[in-house]
């Protein structure tokens, strides 16, 4: 009759094991994948339009995957130039009146209200570069004779990374990025 005692304690006790390292197993599998899960990068996006309303600048600015924003890595930085509606400017200027008065919230189904450039805008110039830096921002000059040139800085340390200079042909309506200009 002992022999059986033995024999189930010993067999409860594998069990036992088993249950522990399935659920050791179970534990550690959600830990090691949620670095591949949802967002893991930072990333800050704007627009700018030109003065007279003709073209819009959108620069994405995201950063590394797993890491903050402010680390010292290489920014993905996608640059994209639009023409903009010539209704642009009035719709901009009744769609924030629309939205900032006061307790009200209203939303469009295919764009944030105030959004300066639409899926719909034609696309001009459209450009991908890696830019290490910390807190990378960046800022619009634009230009008489339709010239842009986009300034991307570090705001924490306050150096100038990268410098592009882009020319407009309204007859062609077409945008170039000016490579003879310094960087």
């Amino acid at each position: 009759m002992e022999a059986r005692s033995g024999f189930a304690c010993s067999c409860l006790n594998r069990l036992r094991r088993v249950d522990f390292n399935r659920l050791v197993l179970f534990a550690s599998v959600p830990i090691l994948l949620f670095p591949l899960i949802g967002c893991t990068y930072a990333y800050n996006e704007r627009a700018v339009h030109s003065l007279d309303w003709k073209y819009g600048v959108t620069c994405f600015v995201r950063g590394s995957y797993g890491r903050s924003y402010d680390a010292n890595t290489k920014k993905l930085v996608i640059v994209t130039i639009n023409t903009l509606a010539p209704d642009a400017r009035e719709r901009v200027e009744k769609e924030q009146k629309k939205v900032y008065k006061p307790g009200v919230w209203y939303s469009f189904p295919d764009h944030l209200p105030g959004q300066i450039v639409l899926s719909s805008d034609p696309l001009l110039f459209r450009s991908t570069n890696r830019i290490k830096g910390r807190d990378v921002k960046w800022s619009a000059d634009w230009g008489e004779q339709d010239e842009l040139s986009l300034h991307f800085y570090d705001s924490e340390a306050g150096n100038m990374l990268r410098t592009m200079h882009f020319r407009f042909d309204a007859a062609l309506g077409s945008c170039t990025e000016d490579l003879t200009t310094p960087r």
